[in-house]
């Protein structure tokens, strides 16, 4: 019917506006400008893939990107997908895991070609990427913000061998974040940049998510590594002391010397860690134990619109992340309905993208038939002879001018 075609168009409308929205904030969000990446850009983006329940359209559109023309542009792409794996739709790993390559190679480029302060952290950051990617396709019971309800916690804790190994994969996630951050500050030294100026800043973005990111780790592997040593014997557990005992210095290092700077004060509540690190063999330690507490601090971005008003749509936060972490261990026939809803859903909007995606092939294939067909028309008029049997110059007299000149003879 009339009515049904109408809404059919006005929905049609509504995702091409969608789709060009989420264009225009990739482009907005990856500029050469040596500033911060803009939060609302990145807003937009986050939320457009819970919109989405998918990243596929943001990694369309970074596709139209060549990152590698700029060190910013790559930095700037770095920072945007690790906000994504923190805050996006819980597909955004799975899916960016599927391009691990690109970001592979990203890496590798500015490894060969450190031109710039961005180099060395662009290096260190794509490689971060690609292992933190790693690690949630291996547990993918832990969320993109690292966050873990205590029932998926004792669930990896009743495994022996997966504990085991978690506790070892979490070591060199903090090994890969604190790397990253000693880039930056050695970036940061041999640049002479204060954290007050644009390029400064720049660098220093990124840290607010790994200063989030060790606090949940350190707390993650604090606990886990104590439940090994109720089980375990000692000895067995002596390299994970020794590498913890390095990372805690280095964590420790790092809070304190971010607390100094006065870019993080109103962005992000830095942690303090105590200090020394806790005794695993005295089992009473864990009593007394207080969790490193890191967040964001809300401020007024520059649309007029509090982050601290949207982190509570965009972020996964803990009690969240707990309740979504239960649901999903409890498999329950009566939600089978939903995903079959789910699944027509995304087949639906698969094929409203391919449509997308084959309009905007068949505009460029006529645009460039009509650039051919220009050519070819002026090329015909250039090489037309002229009265005298000879093909016309490339260069020559306006025609008004070659006639006076005719009749003149």
């Amino acid at each position: 019917s009339f009515q049904n075609r109408e809404e059919a168009r006005g929905r049609s409308m509504d995702r091409e506006s969608f789709f060009k929205g989420q264009l225009e904030s990739v482009q907005k969000a990856l500029t050469k400008h040596e500033v911060p990446l803009k939060p609302k850009h990145a807003r937009r983006l986050i939320l457009g893939t819970h919109h989405e329940k998918s990243c596929t359209i943001f990694w369309n559109n970074v596709t139209r990107i060549q990152l590698e023309k700029n060190p910013i542009l790559t930095w700037k792409f770095c920072h945007l997908l690790h906000k994504l794996i923190r805050d996006g739709h819980k597909s955004v790993p799975v899916e960016s895991h599927r391009h691990m390559r690109r970001i592979q190679m990203l890496g590798d480029f500015w490894k060969h070609l450190q031109t710039s302060g961005y180099g060395p952290g662009n290096e260190q950051y794509c490689r971060m990427l690609c292992e933190r990617l790693e690690f949630h396709r291996k547990y993918p019971q832990i969320t993109g913000n690292l966050v873990v309800a205590e029932p998926v916690l004792r669930a990896i804790q009743n495994d022996l061998d997966g504990a085991f190994e978690a506790s070892i994969d979490m070591l060199d996630q903090m090994e890969s974040l604190l790397q990253l951050q000693r880039k930056v500050f050695d970036s940061l030294e041999m640049l002479s940049w204060s954290s007050l100026v644009p390029q400064g800043q720049t660098l220093l973005a990124p840290l607010i998510l790994v200063i989030m990111d060790t606090s949940k780790l350190y707390d993650l592997l604090v606990k886990l590594v104590f439940h090994l040593h109720s089980v375990c014997p000692p000895d067995a557990l002596a390299g994970h002391r020794d590498r913890f005992q390095v990372i805690f210095r280095q964590t420790k290092t790092f809070y304190e010397e971010a607390a100094k700077l006065q870019y993080f004060k109103y962005l992000v509540s830095v942690p303090t860690l105590p200090a020394v690190a806790p005794n695993f063999l005295q089992a009473s330690d864990l009593d007394c134990y207080q969790a490193p507490q890191a967040r964001e601090i809300g401020t007024d971005s520059d649309d007029g619109r509090s982050v601290a008003g949207d982190s509570a749509l965009l972020d996964l936060d803990d009690s969240m992340t707990a309740r979504t972490q239960l649901q999903q261990l409890q498999h329950s026939p009566a939600s089978l309905p939903d995903q079959r809803d789910e699944q027509i859903t995304t087949l639906s909007r698969q094929l409203e993208d391919e449509k997308f995606a084959k309009e905007r092939l068949i505009a460029e294939a006529r645009s460039r038939i009509e650039q051919y067909e220009n050519r070819l028309v002026a090329d015909a008029v250039r090489d037309r002879p002229t009265s005298s049997g000879r093909p016309r110059r490339a260069r020559r007299r306006p025609i008004g001018r070659g006639r006076r000149c005719r009749r003149a003879t």
